[in-house]
């Protein structure tokens, strides 16, 4: 059995921007909802400890991780909707107000791996 432990230390930079949608329908309920830009800076300090164990049909590798998360950047926001339906030039609008992010947790994490015989490398991970 060959076994490590390590560190692990990350960055993760997410910019996403989400167009105007309109739900499609004739029942007066359908909403427009506007679009918005969301950005996210997440660090991550953790371990990982994978183990090598060989049998007749190639290497298992199972692995344990464990990484602290801190997100920088990403704050509570508001969606805003309308009814489709409602052309008044100052139409209705519901505000749906999102809950905080969290800003430090614990991301853990389980998987497998195998180097087989016939050069296939199969794996599963599990994440939380």
């Amino acid at each position: 059995m060959n076994f490590t432990i390590g560190p692990r230390l990350g960055l993760d930079l997410i910019h996403t921007d989400n167009e105007n949608y309109r739900e499609k329908g004739d029942t007066g309920l359908e909403l427009h909802i506007d679009g918005y830009s969301k950005t996210s800076l997440q660090s991550s300090l953790g371990m990982q400890a994978p183990a090598a164990f060989s049998t007749q049909f190639g290497v298992l590798i199972p692995q344990l991780s464990a990484a602290w998360v801190h997100e920088f950047e990403d704050d509570q926001r508001n969606i805003n909707a309308r009814f489709v339906q409602d052309l008044r030039p100052n139409p209705t609008e519901f505000k749906f107000k999102r809950e905080n992010p969290d800003r430090n947790y614990v991301d853990l994490g389980i998987g497998i791996s195998a180097v087989l015989a016939n050069g296939l490398q199969p794996f599963a991970n599990f994440a939380r």
